[in-house]
């Protein structure tokens, strides 16, 4: 498995995911943040990494050390949404069992979705080909 300069594999299409899981409509959204080692000192120096993107990252992270090759870290957001919905707002409302997970490694990422939901990194595909409206 190849990672590209977004950090998600060259068999992802794209960042959603969209399936029935028992007559729902599960959704799953990958999200990815370069990891800059430098830049979380500074963060911590200027005591503001828990209030930035970054650190929101960090906290979603079940490992206490992240591995020294680590380049992006990984926010997968999955949640039960309504199809056929045209307004974001409506949508976001109505989204129901949503939760955050962090990764510090796309390959973890992939394997706890196929653990989970039985879905591979070739089911990920753009926005605009799920129902989550734009």
């Amino acid at each position: 498995m190849i990672s590209n300069k977004s950090g998600l594999t060259n068999n992802m299409r794209g960042n959603y995911c969209e399936f029935d899981d028992n007559g729902k409509n599960r959704f799953i959204e990958v999200y990815t943040i370069k990891y800059d080692k430098k830049s979380i000192d500074f963060l911590k120096k200027i005591d503001s990494l828990d209030e930035s993107v970054v650190g929101s990252y960090l906290k979603l992270l079940k490992c206490y050390s992240i591995p020294i090759y680590t380049k992006y870290l990984y926010k997968l957001r999955t949640y039960y949404g309504c199809k056929g919905m045209d307004n974001r707002w409506d949508f976001n409302e109505k989204m129901v069992d949503f939760k955050e997970i962090g990764f510090c490694d796309i390959e973890r990422l992939l394997e706890y979705c196929e653990k989970t939901w039985n879905i591979a990194e070739d089911d990920f595909k753009p926005l605009n080909e799920t129902s989550i409206p734009l």
